[in-house]
């Protein structure tokens, strides 16, 4: 092929036998759904300003193809009984694929003809050296096009990816074009009547026309039927309706021709007025010259600004009978009717020509008759500015909204290229999926080699610790039972400032429960906790408070701490109520740190607290105990990520030092490696004024990853977090399937500036480990009990349903 198409291949660049030059790219463009109307004029700018400079003489393709495809999941672990069934579910999904490349070629002679050409002529010697002083000046055009279009940016980051073809690329792109767009084996083309038969395939071909068969307008951007209604929008390009809304195999074809703009101009008026001549043989020509006048004057108004193109759009679709082109060719044109454009369907030569002109190196050849007069800002008002859902290297597996196929999703953002946070919440009702969603993200986190240490006051991760027992350990607290958590076993480990502090609020959870602690108070508490270690105090609580009861006439005077700042004689009051014979004296009947050493080593932690979920000071105490857990675990090992959750909390805010609790985790997490994740009802249940609304304020601050799966009051969410219109569309847009062949729900995340709505599909075992209510889960979970094995227990569970 090198000796009768191309003369010359040097990286990206080609030069055809034909005489042409031209430079290819590929690009990956920006994710459907997640470009709100600021976006979308901002890509548009984004192309007219590239593009706008481009040579006189210059053509610009893009084409974008559509294939449709299998998913594959031969890089999915099975490492384990929840991946081998999503590895095996997913399988061979059917989805479409999306590629674009873009080409800028630089044709060696005059641009357009008014007749079909041969696009394989070979191109004399004499021309050729004419030709070679213009490319140099047109590779550094190009290069200057494409690294403002790499650099260019929209609201949630940049708006390309943009990656230079090799030579082999730009060599095979030939077999690839016109062998189906696959180059696994080549194949003979025949003309027939309304299409033409590629292989054992057949294609067909709606093109646009001149301008006479559009309207004298367009609008800048264009409603998402598909995705609009009352209560939210969703915007497109004229381009977007030939993308993924037609689910078959097609390419869509962009080609822009650069010309100067004042000859342009004056051939436009020449046509005008040939128009008006014979307007009285035909009163269609005096409806068109009435159409090209508001053109030409539209041009003339900005044409030091604007540039004027001509353009040709087509559309190469595929079926494999004629009952299937037919209706693939209705489906287009009814699109193009949409936007009041007449199109053509060519046939013959014409339908060969088209496909032949649509090769980057043949694009030169399209007639006149083939192309329309406009400016540059309309015809990218014809580009596809979207490809499907992006995985990132690593995250979570979730699923696009896009025929549902598995989607990388990177919430830890590693490099932290969209939060500087990784600190996050859930938000959605009860009855939502929050529990379910996430068990979902726990189990990967997990599965990704994270610490994660879930305190949940609903029972919702009871499934989660059964289907990985090695790893887990799960610690329910039930009153009346010793706490098996000693904050004051220093495990052979020296006394630390940071223990100290640590055993200081442990003591101020007990002591301290309608008011703050001082300032005095505290640093009271500091010198007694450090010169009761110093004479080697045994490291017990009830120990710790003896000791004090037993020196409570010297201890303060020896240690120059002032009775006003300490009040012994309270403290040993409420601390009372843990000693023998007080009311809470179990908690610390047996002070063994044996639940401290289970939990050392495993790396799911779940702690269940919802009997005493209602009682302020138990829970206030566990949480306290949490956190001298989460310190030695967690925050420790810093090689580790960490991952802390707590679940159904928000109705405990109330409580004194549970939001105060929560707000510290957020600030603390920041100089950790780790995470904080809250589950709310609603945003309200955070308060927005007063002390706890200051609170409030801090975690909001510290929280840049939302996942929303329904809420109340979405422009509540968009205020308090300070969300762009396209994010509060999204979140309104959210909505569930449970009874198709793909049942899901859908999740918004924002992470940053960055925010996109994913669906989650999961296979029916999955669906099993992660449901938490309703009698049907009553059942597995008693055929848990029985069986001991939560594997076993879906497999019968399934079985008998």
């Amino acid at each position: 092929m090198m000796n009768n198409l191309f003369l010359h291949i040097d990286t990206n660049k080609v030069v055809g036998t034909n005489g042409a030059f031209a430079m290819g790219y590929e690009f990956d463009l920006i994710e459907k759904y997640s470009m709100g109307q600021e976006d979308y004029e901002s890509v548009n700018d984004l192309w007219n300003r590239a593009l706008k400079d481009m040579p006189s003489g210059s053509i610009f393709l893009k084409q974008d193809i559509f294939q449709e495809s299998e998913f594959d999941t031969n890089n999915f672990l099975q490492e384990n009984y929840l991946q081998k069934e999503t590895k095996a579910y997913f399988h061979k999904r059917p989805f479409l694929s999306h590629k674009c490349f873009v080409f800028f070629i630089l044709p060696a002679g005059d641009t357009f003809t008014s007749k079909i050409t041969n696009p394989f002529k070979r191109l004399n010697r004499k021309n050729f050296e004419k030709f070679d002083d213009k490319i140099n000046a047109f590779i550094n055009t190009v290069e200057q096009i494409i690294n403002f279009l790499s650099n260019g940016k929209i609201n949630s980051g940049r708006a390309f990816q943009i990656r230079e073809l090799e030579s082999e690329e730009m060599r095979n792109y030939y077999d690839y074009y016109f062998n189906n767009f696959q180059n696994d084996f080549v194949t003979d083309r025949v003309l027939k009547n309304g299409y033409m038969q590629i292989g054992d395939r057949l294609l067909g071909a709606i093109c646009t026309r001149d301008e006479e068969h559009m309207p004298e307008s367009f609008s800048s951007l264009q409603i998402d039927k598909d995705f609009t209604t009352a209560k939210y929008k969703f915007y497109q390009n004229i381009g977007d309706l030939f993308g993924f809304s037609l689910d078959f195999d097609h390419a869509y074809n962009q080609v822009i021709y650069f010309e100067d703009n004042q000859n342009e101009l004056s051939s436009l008026r020449k046509r005008q007025d040939l128009l008006k001549k014979s307007s009285t043989f035909d009163p269609n020509n005096k409806v068109n010259a009435g159409k090209l006048e508001t053109l030409i004057e539209s041009i003339a108004t900005d044409i030091d600004s604007e540039r004027i193109i001509r353009g040709h759009f087509n559309i190469l679709f595929y079926g494999d009978n004629e009952n299937e082109i037919k209706n693939r060719r209705n489906q287009i044109t009814e699109r193009f009717k949409s936007v009041d454009i007449k199109t053509r369907q060519p046939i013959g030569n014409f339908l060969n020509s088209v496909f032949c002109n649509s090769f980057y190196l043949f694009s030169a050849n399209f007639s006149e008759k083939q192309m329309f007069y406009g400016n540059l800002s309309l015809a990218t008002l014809f580009f596809n500015n979207c490809t499907n859902y992006k995985n990132d290297k690593k995250g979570v597996l979730l699923n696009s909204r896009i025929a549902n196929i598995p989607v990388i999703v990177d919430t830890w953002d590693e490099e932290k290229k969209y939060v500087r946070a990784r600190n996050f919440m859930i938000f959605a009702p009860t009855g939502y999926g929050k529990s379910f969603l996430a068990n979902h993200l726990f189990r990967q986190y997990y599965e990704q080699g994270a610490r994660v240490v879930l305190v949940d006051l609903g029972g919702s991760y009871r499934k989660l610790s059964a289907l990985y027992p090695i790893d887990t350990v799960f610690i329910h607290y039930k009153e009346g039972e010793p706490i098996g958590l000693n904050p004051f076993d220093l495990q052979g480990e020296e006394l630390t400032a940071s223990k100290i502090e640590d055993l200081t609020e442990f003591v101020i959870t007990h002591y301290k429960r309608d008011s703050k602690a001082t300032e005095n108070e505290k640093t009271a508490l500091r010198k007694i906790i450090e010169a009761y270690f110093i004479q080697d105090g045994e490291q017990s609580l009830l120990k710790f408070i003896q000791a004090i009861r037993e020196n409570k006439d010297t201890l303060l005077p020896e240690l120059n701490i002032r009775n006003e700042f300490f009040n012994i004689e309270e403290f040993l009051f409420a601390m009372s109520e843990f000693e023998k014979g007080g009311i809470y004296d179990f908690l610390y009947a047996d002070e063994s740190n044996d639940n401290l050493t289970r939990v050392k080593d495993k790396k799911i932690i779940v702690f269940e607290l919802d009997e005493v979920k209602d009682n302020p000071l138990l829970l206030s105490i566990m949480l306290q105990l949490i956190s001298s857990v989460i310190n030695e675990t967690v925050w420790k090992d810093k090689s580790t990520k960490g991952y802390i959750f707590f679940d159904e909390v928000a109705k405990q805010f109330k409580f004194k030092g549970v939001l105060e609790k929560i707000e510290y985790f957020f600030q603390a997490v920041r100089k950790q490696n780790g995470a904080i994740g809250i589950v709310l009802q609603a945003i309200s249940q955070l308060p927005d004024s007063g002390e706890f609304g200051q609170i409030a304020k801090t975690i909001i601050e510290n929280t840049q990853v939302l996942y929303v799966l329904n809420a109340k009051d979405y422009s509540a969410l968009q205020n308090r977090f300070g969300m762009s219109d396209h994010a509060y569309h999204q979140m309104s847009s959210l909505t569930s399937d449970f009874e198709g062949q793909h049942k899901y729900s859908e999740v918004f995340i924002m992470r940053g500036n960055q925010h996109q709505v994913y669906r989650l599909e999961v296979p029916e075992k999955v669906f099993w480990a992660y449901q938490t209510e309703g009698a049907k889960n009553e059942e597995l979970m008693k055929i848990y009990h029985e069986t001991g094995n939560m594997e076993s227990a879906i497999d019968q569970y399934i079985k008998s349903d």
